[in-house]
C-alpha cells in the first residue's frame, strides 16, 4: 500500500470561469490551488515556499492550513 505524505505545498493558479448573466457572456477572473510537492516533512516545504500570499502548505492528517 503506498505511504500517505501529511504536508502538500500548494501554488495559487489564476483561470477564467465563465459567467453568463442574461445574453452576455463574459469571464470572470478567479483561482484555484494546484499541488506542487508533498513531503512528510514540513521544515522542507517552508524553505520552498516563496511569496506567503500566493502559496500555501496544507496538514492533510489534521485539515489545516497554514
Amino acid at each position: 500500500m503506498a505511504e500517505r505524505l501529511r504536508y502538500r505545498l500548494q501554488r495559487k493558479e489564476p483561470y477564467s470561469m465563465p459567467c453568463i448573466i442574461g445574453n452576455h457572456s463574459y469571464p470572470l477572473p478567479t483561482y484555484r490551488w494546484k499541488d506542487i510537492v508533498v513531503s512528510n516533512d514540513r521544515a522542507e516545504l517552508e524553505k520552498l515556499k516563496l511569496n506567503a500570499y500566493d502559496y500555501r502548505i496544507i496538514d492533510t492528517l489534521e485539515g489545516t492550513i497554514k
